[in-house]
């Protein structure tokens, strides 16, 4: 995973952090969400999301190798890991459009 994606991920958790607390209190919680989220949950994030992250990369690579067995006389590690790492950033993308838009996605979080 490349920088500005771990970075946009973490963004978007504090958004989601945000929201909900402005939502609780009735109000734009400000500046002081973002503290509590850096303070209480960056640390636990940043951890439980590499190593999620890094779980689902070597799922997705599997899979991949095996859908392009066959079809590519020759893929390297690399490659592979290039190609795997997108897959994973672009649904991870997606999702979190997604969860902005519907609610429902907060109670999987």
């Amino acid at each position: 995973m490349d920088l500005r994606t771990w970075c946009r991920n973490q963004v978007e958790e504090i958004k989601r952090h945000k929201w909900i607390e402005g939502v609780k209190q009735g109000k734009d919680p400000g500046e002081k969400a973002v503290i509590e989220w850096v303070q209480r949950y960056a640390k636990d994030y940043r951890q439980e999301y590499q190593e999620c992250f890094d779980a689902i990369l070597v799922k997705v690579e599997a899979e991949v190798k095996s859908k392009l067995t066959g079809k590519i006389t020759t893929i390297d590690e690399k490659e592979l890991h290039l190609i795997a790492t997108t897959i994973i950033e672009q649904f991870t993308k997606e999702w979190i459009k997604e969860a902005a838009l519907n609610i429902k996605h907060i109670e999987e979080i």
